[in-house]
């Protein structure tokens, strides 16, 4: 299996809101292309704490080298863009699933090695 870095340069909502600093955190810590992953967003200390709303984010990955591969859905559109959950208080998740692969539609042949989030 593979290991992947993850790459959060600057975590912000499809609402057109940016973050100055976040917390992210990812389970399991180092995923594989086959985990599962659950991301985790602190909004604490940011322009988005004690938001309300429903939050989304614009997402790809790095592929062979190839930053910002298999995108979901469009700019700006939260119908297809993938919503995070409100776990309580500032934390919101994404569940990446089945596995990292299947969920951005990798095949098999590619080699990831960054999850990309705007």
């Amino acid at each position: 299996m593979k290991l992947i870095n993850i790459f959060l340069p600057a975590f912000m909502i499809v609402l057109g809101l940016s973050i100055s600093a976040q917390t992210i955190i990812t389970d399991p810590i180092y995923p594989t292309d086959q985990d599962d992953v659950v991301l985790t967003f602190d909004a604490t200390g940011t322009p988005l704490e004690n938001y309300n709303g429903q939050m989304y984010t614009h997402c790809g990955i790095t592929v062979d080298g190839e930053r910002w591969q298999y995108v979901i859905g469009s700019w700006g559109n939260n119908n297809t863009q993938p919503e995070l959950t409100n776990t309580g208080g500032n934390l919101w998740e994404l569940f990446i699933t089945p596995t990292i692969r299947d969920f951005w539609g990798v095949p098999t042949n590619g080699v990831i090695s960054e999850m990309c989030f705007v």
